[in-house]
Formats: structure tokens, sequence, C-alpha cells
């Protein structure tokens, strides 16, 4: 409606590639992006209502039809691998590729390759449903080689030690620490995404020190009876959520049809929240191209 498609969006960090939520016509909108859907290696559902998942089917029998043989692993909640079981052509002996169902219910976390980190955390929609984080791993701390050597450690298998972690001894025995000597690393980017939800403190613990917090904004501030009744947020709630969580950047989504312009939703937000924009289709978002609203 006005051009926006239904809730889905594509996460990329390093070469891994997650996809969030899966309403219809994802699959068209990946095909129209500069992303292959074949390389996706995790997705993760919110929640089973219908503008979240209806596209997965089509995508993962296209997917199989593609040739893929690779692992797929899906997070959602429990009744999500019995519906999708249930589907023709989508029963474990009849894809060409495994997929590893996770429950929400039952973790709450999850360790990729590469040291990515996926948590979830209920959210407030009435139904059961989850908000996402996901952390990339931070840069390494250096070595101050000339420090390390006024503290009279000058032994190069020393210094190897420090950089793994561990402290050594010196000249005259006493112990260097790796903190001593090695700078702090680089944090690495977390992208928060919280939707369907009215304000909640999960929402803003996933949002936590977030680059960039992805919140749901149906509806603004006018239709607040409406948003509590629902299960959502206002564009207001979005932002105040974004700075109790200290989030550097906050991207609206799921917009209510009866708004044309989404922009006029994020310029509300901006009123609590000034580094706020609204969610734009295969726009590459957030800080170097984390996260793109499919």
């Amino acid at each position: 409606m006005h051009g926006r498609h239904l809730s889905s969006v594509l996460v990329r960090v390093g070469s891994t590639q997650l996809l969030i939520d899966c309403g219809e016509a994802t699959q068209f909108q990946l095909s129209a992006s500069r992303y292959k859907p074949g390389k996706l290696s995790t997705i993760l559902i919110s929640h089973l209502h219908g503008d979240h998942w209806y596209g997965l089917p089509g995508l993962l029998a296209s997917l199989s039809l593609a040739g893929r043989t690779r692992r797929l692993q899906i997070v959602g909640p429990d009744e999500l691998e019995g519906v999708l079981r249930r589907i023709p052509g989508l029963k474990e002996d009849e894809l060409a590729y495994p997929i590893d169902f996770i429950s929400t219910n039952s973790s709450d976390s999850l360790n990729l390759k590469k040291g990515i980190r996926i948590s979830w955390a209920a959210l407030d929609h009435g139904v059961p449903c989850v908000g996402y984080r996901i952390e990339e791993p931070g840069g390494e701390g250096n070595l101050d080689v000339d420090k390390a050597r006024s503290f009279g450690v000058v032994d190069f298998q020393d210094y190897q030690r420090l950089k793994d972690g561990q402290s050594v001894e010196n000249k005259l025995g006493q112990e260097i620490s790796p903190s001593e000597v090695i700078s702090p690393g680089k944090p690495g980017r977390v992208f928060a995404y919280v939707s369907d939800t009215r304000p909640c403190e999960n929402g803003i613990m996933l949002g936590r020190n977030a680059q960039l917090l992805m919140h749901e904004a149906t509806f603004m501030e006018d239709m607040r009876s409406r948003a509590e009744a629902t299960g959502h947020s206002t564009a207001l709630d979005a932002a105040r959520v974004a700075k109790q969580a200290r989030a550097a950047r906050l991207l609206l989504t799921h917009f209510s049809a009866r708004y044309e312009d989404a922009e006029i939703v994020a310029l509300e937000a901006q009123t609590v929240f000034p580094n706020t924009s609204a969610a734009v289709e295969l726009a590459p978002e957030a800080v170097e191209e984390l996260a793109e609203r499919i």
C-alpha cells in the first residue's frame, strides 16, 4: 500500500545474511535487491500474524527449486515448524536442503559463526511475539609493544600470550596483564528490531546502545487509543524507547496504510528523538549497510 510491502528486513553482517520476518512478496523484493536469497543463513520470525510470515512458504520452496542444499536456520515461535511442514512441498523429505528450527519459546539467544550473536525477548502485542537484537563481534585491541617493553616484557612469545588474553611475567618476575598493554577493542555494531508491540521494557533492553533501532510506528499520536487497543506503538512511543535505550539512530517501520507519506510519522518522532527516519524499501540503512528494508 502506497508503494510499501509487508514486513521483512535483510541484515548483512560481513558476508552473513539474515532475514527478519517474511511478509508476502518478500522473495520478489529480494530478487529486486542486490542480495541473493540463496545466501541467507538464518531467518528470524517475530510472530505468526500473516503480515510477518506469509511470504515464508514461497521463499522456502523457491530456494529448494533453485537447488539450495546448504542448511538453513529458522528462528520463531513453537508452532511455526508444524505449520510449515504441513504445507505441500515443505515437508522434510521434499525440500532439497535441511532446516534447523529454533524455538523462541525455549531459548533466548543463538550464536552464529564469526562471533555474531542473536538474542530475543518477548514484546507486548497480545500474542506471542519477540523482538531481535543482532550483535557483531568487536574488533581486537592493539598491543602497545613499546609500553610492554617499558614494563620489562621483551619476549615475542609473551607478546602473543598477551594478545591471547594471558598474563605474563616480566624480567623482574612481576605479572603484566593484557589490560595494561593492549588498547580497548572497537565495539561491534548492534541492530535491534522491535515489531509488533506496545512500548515495553524489553523493547528498551533490545535497543540498548544500538547503532540502529528499527521500531514499529503503526500510528501517530492522535491514534494512541487505537495503538493501545491493537498492541502497537505510536511514533512518539518509538522515539521514547529509542531515547531511553540510548540508541544512536531510530528507523521507523510498520506504518498504517492510512499514512500515504511515512515522512510525517518520522517528523512526529523527531520531536522527541531527532535522529529518526522512516524506512524506505530497497534502501540500505544503518551503519555501513547493516540493514536493508525489503
